[in-house]
C-alpha cells in the first residue's frame, strides 16, 4: 500500500480507532509506509496508527489540534515526523518508541505531560520557537522560562551537568537516557517522579544540596548505577527510588534523612550517618530507638499450644502443623514487641508480616495464664479460629512471654517448612531483647514516674518505667540530673544528697525530644546537737518505725468506663506509701485475677471485655531499704460493667 488517503470522520473530525470503531486500515497496518493527514482533521485519535511497523513518514496537517494516546506507539521505523502549526496537545505515549532524531514542536503546543514524549530512544535534538510555555536550548526542552528542565534527548551520551539556572527537573526528564554521569546543581530544589529512571548506562549520579527529597522511582531500573552522592540537606527518600539498581553495592545516607521507607534493593548496603535511622528485616527503614525488655520465654507452654492446635486440626481432618525454627523465633520476638505495643502492627510502625517474609498469618493474645485458656479464647473467635484451621498452612511458630505476672501469646503461621524443631531443643529461660520503637507518639506508650519528688537528705526515690501496663527494669532509659550535688542518679533510683532542687530529665537514646522532666526538692536533715534531742529523736524514730509497719487500708474513690474496653480506677491517696496494687477479675472470687502496679492515684486498666462485669480491689504498698514491698489491707471490692 504505497498510496493512502485519510478521510476524516464526518461527525467528529477525528481519526479514531477503538474496539467499537476500528480504523478501516486495521488489517493493513503493516503495509502503511507514509501517512499524510490533510486539513479538516482536528484530532488523531487513540491508537489510530499504532503498530504500523513499516511506517517511515508522517505529516500532520495544520488543522489537527490533538494527538491522542498511543496514536503512533511502537512505530519504530518512523524517522520523519512533521507536526502541523495548530497542535496543542500530545497525549500519553502518543509517540512512544518512534525513531526520530530531531523533534520539531510547533509554537501552538500547550499541553505536554511526562508521558507525551516518552521513550524516544533515538532523539538527539528538540526544537521549538515562538512558544510562551516551552523553550529549547542546546537541543534540550525547557519550561517556565528555562527554570524547569522538561526533557533531555535520550540518544545523547557522555556526562552532563545540569545548568545552574534550572530549579526543577520534570518527571521522566532523563528517562531512557544514555548518559554515564549526571551532576545536579545546588540550584535544583525539586525533582519529579522518575526523573532519572531507566538509565541503564548511568554509572554516577551526584545530587545537589538544593532539593530536600529524592522522589518515587527517581532512579528506577538504572541497572548500571554504581555511585550515588546524597548530600546533607536531603530529608526524604521515597519508595522505589533506587529499585532495580542492581550494580549499586553501597550508598551512604546523611544525618539529615528523617523520612525513608523502601527506596533501595535489599542487597544494597546502606551506611547511615543518622544513628536513629534503622534498617528493618525486609530492607525498609524507620527512625526509631530501642527499648530493652527483660522477660521469661516460656517454651514449655509454646509446645503445649502446638499440641492443642494440632488436636483441633485433626478434628477437622486437617494435617498437623510443624513448629518451624524461624517462625518460632519470630513469634517469641513478637511476644516481646507486644509487651511494648500490643497490636498486629509492630512498635516500629510496620505490619507484623515484616518480621518474617514467610509469615502469612498471626494470632495474638494477652492475659490468659495457660495454653488451654489461650487456645479456648482463640477457638471462640472466628478470625483466630480461621488461622488455626487454615488449610494452606503447613508450619507455625508460637511465642509465650511472661513479664510482671502477665503472659503474652503469639502464633505465626506459614505455608512452608524451613527447619522443623522439637520441644527437646528448648527450655524456659530469662532473656532480654531490644525492641525497636518508631519515633512517633502513637508508639511511645510509656509512663515514667518517681515514687516521690520531695525528699530529705539521705532518702531515695525509685523511678518506674511503665510500658503498656508492664513496669520494665533497665529498659535503656537515660536519666540525668540537672544538679547532681543535690540529687544524684544511681541506675533507676534517685539519692538526695544536699538541700536544693534539681530537674530529673528522662528519655531514650535517639528520642530526646520526647524527654520527660520531673522536678525534685531535697530538704535538709534535722541536725541533732544534744542528748535531749537525741532521746526525742530515738522515741520519734521508734514511733515512726512502728507506724511504717502498719499501712493504711486503701479505698477506691470511683470507677469510670468512659472509653472502649477501659476502666479508670480512682484511688483515695494515702500518705507515705510508694504505690498501689490493683487486682481485677470478671468474677467475685477473683479466680484468674490480673494485677496492675501503679504509683498514681488514677490508673487506666485496658483491654477488658465488653458487656462483662469486673470486680476490682486495691491495696497500698511501701518498699523496704532492700526494695521488698510491704502491703496494706485490701480495699472494699467495687464492680463495674463494661458498656463501652
Amino acid at each position: 500500500m504505497d498510496d493512502f488517503v485519510i478521510v476524516k470522520d464526518g461527525n467528529t473530525g477525528q481519526i479514531i480507532e477503538s474496539e467499537s470503531h476500528p480504523c478501516p486500515w486495521e488489517n493493513d497496518k503493516g503495509k502503511i509506509k507514509e501517512v499524510y493527514i490533510k486539513d479538516g482533521v482536528t484530532k488523531v485519535g487513540a491508537r489510530a496508527f499504532s503498530d504500523c511497523y513499516s511506517l517511515t513518514k508522517v505529516v500532520i496537517g495544520n488543522s489537527v489540534k490533538s494527538i491522542g494516546e498511543y496514536a503512533f506507539t511502537n512505530d519504530d521505523s518512523l524517522t520523519d515526523l512533521t507536526l502541523g502549526n495548530s497542535v496543542e496537545t500530545i497525549e500519553m505515549d502518543a509517540l512512544y518508541g518512534i525513531s526520530i532524531k530531531t523533534l520539531v514542536l510547533p509554537a501552538s503546543i500547550k499541553n505536554l505531560t511526562n508521558y507525551s514524549l516518552l521513550a524516544l530512544w533515538d532523539l538527539e535534538n528538540i526544537e521549538i520557537s515562538g512558544s510562551n510555555l516551552y523553550q529549547s536550548k542546546d537541543g534540550i526542552l525547557y519550561a517556565d522560562g528555562g527554570k524547569t528542565l522538561f526533557l533531555y534527548p535520550a540518544k545523547r551520551k557522555g556526562e552532563y551537568t545540569i545548568p545552574s539556572n534550572v530549579t526543577k527537573i520534570a518527571e521522566d526528564a532523563f528517562a531512557y537516557s544514555n548518559l554515564t554521569k549526571i551532576v545536579v546543581p545546588d540550584t535544583v530544589t525539586e525533582l519529579g517522579d522518575g526523573a532519572f529512571e531507566y538509565n541503564e548506562s548511568l554509572e554516577t549520579l551526584i545530587f545537589g544540596k538544593g532539593a530536600t527529597s529524592i522522589p518515587y522511582c527517581c532512579c528506577y531500573y538504572d541497572r548500571g548505577l554504581k555511585n550515588v552522592t546524597i548530600p546533607e540537606g536531603i530529608t526524604t527518600i521515597e519508595d522505589a527510588a533506587f529499585w532495580w539498581c542492581t550494580s549499586l553495592e553501597s550508598v551512604t545516607l546523611p544525618t539529615s534523612i528523617t523520612k525513608i521507607t523502601r527506596p533501595f534493593e535489599k542487597d544494597t548496603k546502606v551506611i547511615t550517618q543518622n544513628k536513629n535511622l534503622i534498617r528493618l528485616e525486609d530492607g525498609s527503614f524507620t527512625i526509631g530507638f530501642y527499648v530493652n525488655v527483660a522477660a521469661k520465654e516460656m517454651y514449655k507452654n509454646t509446645f503445649k499450644v502446638l499440641e492443642l492446635v494440632n488436636k483441633e486440626r485433626r478434628k477437622e481432618g486437617l494435617s498437623d502443623l510443624v513448629m518451624d525454627q524461624s517462625l518460632l523465633e519470630t513469634a517469641m520476638l513478637r511476644g516481646f514487641e507486644n509487651v511494648i505495643y500490643w497490636s498486629h502492627t509492630r512498635p516500629d510502625g510496620e505490619e507484623c508480616f515484616s518480621a518474617n517474609s514467610r509469615m502469612m498469618g498471626e494470632n495474638i493474645a494477652t492475659g490468659q495464664t495457660s495454653p488451654e485458656q489461650v487456645m479456648n479464647a482463640w477457638m471462640n473467635s472466628s478470625g483466630h479460629r480461621a488461622n488455626i484451621l487454615g488449610s494452606t498452612y503447613k508450619s507455625i511458630g508460637i511465642g509465650c512471654v511472661y513479664i510482671q505476672g502477665t503472659y503474652y501469646w503469639v502464633q505465626c503461621f506459614g505455608t512452608d517448612v524451613d527447619t522443623s524443631v522439637s520441644s527437646s531443643t528448648y527450655t524456659d529461660k530469662d532473656n532480654t531483647r531490644s525492641v525497636l520503637v518508631k519515633k512517633d507518639k502513637e508508639y511511645y506508650n510509656v509512663e515514667i514516674e518517681l515514687s516521690s519528688n520531695n525528699l530529705n537528705v539521705g532518702e531515695t526515690a525509685d523511678i518506674s518505667v511503665i510500658w503498656n501496663r508492664s513496669c520494665i527494669k533497665d529498659s535503656g532509659l537515660i536519666i540525668q540530673s540537672s544538679n547532681p550535688s543535690v540529687c544524684e542518679v544511681n541506675g533507676e533510683r534517685l539519692i538526695a544528697k544536699n538541700p536544693g532542687t534539681a530537674d530529673i530529665i528522662m528519655y531514650y537514646n535517639g528520642y530526646p525530644e520526647a524527654a520527660i522532666t520531673k522536678h525534685v526538692t531535697v530538704r535538709a536533715k534535722i541536725n541533732d546537737t544534744n542528748s535531749l534531742k537525741t532521746t526525742q529523736k530515738t522515741k520519734t524514730s521508734k514511733t515512726n518505725k512502728t507506724t511504717q509497719k502498719k499501712i493504711a487500708k486503701a479505698s477506691i474513690k470511683k470507677l469510670k468506663n468512659k472509653k472502649s474496653k477501659k476502666v479508670i480506677v480512682q484511688i483515695n491517696k494515702i500518705k507515705n506509701v510508694n504505690g498501689y496494687q490493683i487486682v481485677y477479675a470478671n468474677n467475685k472470687n477473683f479466680k484468674k485475677a490480673s494485677t496492675v502496679m501503679t504509683i498514681k492515684t488514677n490508673c487506666t486498666i485496658k483491654k477488658l471485655k465488653k458487656k462483662k462485669t469486673y470486680y476490682i480491689k486495691v491495696r497500698a504498698y511501701k518498699k523496704t531499704a532492700s526494695g521488698k514491698k510491704t502491703f496494706g489491707a485490701y480495699s472494699k471490692v467495687m464492680k463495674i460493667k463494661i458498656s463501652k
